[in-house]
């Protein structure tokens, strides 16, 4: 494969890439068409290479990119295991990090990058992809410009047939987007959390999991997760006492938000409701992950806090870590 020409601009911050796997390939990619690239890393020097000879930048070793001094920051999207030892590393060296979700494995490795990057007065944002998703963000409107009443409950499925990992289980893997989003929807963490798992391919690893979210008010919230299903599926639905609001990330572009306006009116002894039909909300298409890449090249620029910081992703990470208690005990767990 020859080349690519990728254009090189003055005020743009040089990030090397860490990680050129499945996930990562597409933040090298955003960030040399945003011509930000400045190097790529990978364990595997014949994937490096490709991506070197791809993009027209050197292939480097980790602490060959820590050490150059024109390197502004690091896009982490190694194995979930190594996020804490490359993150760390890198903000260490006093580069900005992007490190893909989740920050961490543990919620005490988390608040220590987290406070590592404060200490270093460096970025450190997280992949929480959904934040970035332009029919996400008008979801986010919605909700908090009161077209949907008050939220009662919100349900997401995150269904798949994808790469069984060894290093994190199916919670850790898939949910974190869907508890960023629901976190963002209601501005607080949850009071317990509760899992229900079934572990098929290794006893020890979670394959299908259902998440349950408890909030002061007594609102309550799902996530079912599964890397084993036949189908695939990513739809997350907030339900209002006015009308209510689905995202599916698997349909078309246009008819992935739709908002279904209800009404509830006296009818007999019980109350019933009228449903409308779905009006689609539309919302120009760009590609969540170059929206992503764009966010972090400006707050690298501008020193703007980027919306998915450590405080963030440590939210995420307190409801992660009593889901894993909850797996353990079969109870609630406090988060």
């Amino acid at each position: 494969m020859g080349a690519a020409s990728v254009e090189r601009f003055a005020d743009v911050p040089r990030v090397a890439a860490v990680g050129c796997g499945l996930w990562g390939q597409n933040i090298v990619r955003n960030l040399a068409e945003l011509g930000a690239l400045s190097a790529v890393c990978d364990i595997n020097l014949d994937v490096a290479a490709e991506f070197s000879h791809r993009y027209s930048v050197p292939a480097r070793t980790l602490a060959e990119i820590l050490d150059d001094q024109a390197c502004d920051g690091v896009a982490v999207a190694s194995p979930a295991v190594m996020h804490v030892k490359h993150a760390g590393a890198a903000l260490r060296a006093g580069k900005h990090v992007f490190v893909e979700k989740p920050l961490a494995l543990t919620a005490s490795d988390g608040h220590a990058l987290a406070y590592l990057a404060k200490n270093e007065r460096r970025i450190l944002m997280v992949g929480h992809l959904l934040q970035y998703h332009p029919l996400v963000r008008k979801l986010f409107d919605l909700v908090h410009g009161g077209h949907l009443g008050d939220v009662k409950h919100i349900s997401c499925n995150r269904l798949h047939v994808g790469r069984v990992r060894k290093e994190e289980n199916v919670i850790w893997s898939l949910a974190p987007h869907d508890i960023s989003v629901i976190l963002t929807i209601l501005g607080e963490l949850p009071k317990q959390v509760s899992v229900k798992a079934t572990n098929i391919l290794d006893p020890d690893i979670a394959d299908i999991a259902s998440i349950h979210m408890h909030f002061a008010s007594g609102l309550t919230t799902q996530i079912n997760v599964s890397w084993l299903n036949p189908y695939k599926e990513q739809r997350l639905t907030v339900l209002g006492s006015k009308a209510s609001v689905v995202f599916d990330d698997g349909a078309e572009w246009d008819d992935r938000l739709t908002i279904y306006d209800r009404q509830t009116k006296p009818g007999g002894a019980r109350p019933w409701k009228k449903r409308s039909d779905g009006e689609r909300v539309l919302v120009t298409r760009q590609e969540p992950l170059r929206e992503e890449c764009s966010h972090f090249l400006d707050s690298i620029l501008t020193g703007v806090t980027p919306r998915t910081d450590a405080i963030e992703a440590l939210g995420v990470l307190a409801v992660l870590d009593a889901a894993t208690r909850s797996l353990k005990s079969g109870n609630a767990e406090s988060v």
